[in-house]
């Protein structure tokens, strides 16, 4: 908590970046999220937070991402920063809905599933104009899936988050900041079919560790709670 006085349109867009960069999520964010994406996404989202709903941000990041895959289409460069971009604007309806206390459920539900489409499309793209790519491509937009579907099942079976109960999760790699990012760059570098083994790799071999964090964590608290 902080007090600020506003007398000036400059301490307002001071007041502004303050509440966004203090609205960040504490927990659930990758190394890209912490160390990159936000420290743009804080500034957009400062300026939008009076402008825009983030329901309004929400389908902005969303067309982004669809507009992205279209591009692939003619130039997977061009298309892979595009798809950076739409995950750094994913981060700023968060934060606005945070600094202006508009969050909620059916907004986070909403915006989701609406990653989920963007992820899906992308890299079905990248399949459909790179033929050769085509089963470790289908493991990569499985485990892909399987990564934001296996953390969720965990919210909804245990009603908790998972990266606030379980400390080790948090280091796990393959988030989607994290993976959007390594496919931006293989883009960059033309490397399609090395890019859908890595990201099939990393989301399926995380899911199996998760599955195994998360079983060894509550035998663990079962043990406790008997003894």
């Amino acid at each position: 908590m902080f007090w600020i006085d506003i007398d000036t349109k400059d301490d307002l867009k001071r007041a502004n970046f303050l509440i966004v960069k203090n609205s960040v999520k504490v927990v659930g964010d990758g190394i890209v999220s912490r160390h990159f994406n936000r420290k743009i996404s804080t500034r957009i989202s400062a300026f939008l937070v009076n402008k825009l709903t983030p329901n309004q941000m929400t389908a902005i990041s969303f067309l982004v991402g669809i507009a992205s895959a279209l591009v692939a289409f003619i130039d997977i460069r061009l298309g892979g920063l595009i798809y950076q971009l739409s995950s750094i604007l994913d981060g700023c309806d968060g934060e606005i809905a945070r600094a202006s206390l508009k969050t909620s459920k059916l907004g986070g539900y909403i915006d989701s599933m609406l990653d989920r489409f963007v992820d899906f499309i992308f890299l079905a793209v990248l399949a459909i104009t790179h033929p050769i790519t085509l089963i470790p491509a289908l493991f990569a937009i499985f485990g892909s899936v399987m990564v934001s579907y296996s953390t969720e099942k965990y919210r909804a079976d245990f009603h908790e988050n998972v990266y606030a109960k379980i400390p080790k999760m948090r280091y796990l790699l393959g988030k989607r900041d994290e993976r959007i990012f390594i496919i931006m760059i293989f883009c960059l570098l033309g490397l399609v079919y090395e890019m859908f083994v890595i990201i099939a790799l990393l989301t399926n071999i995380r899911v199996m560790l998760t599955m195994h964090i998360v079983s060894k964590a509550k035998r663990c608290l079962a043990n406790s709670e008997k003894s």
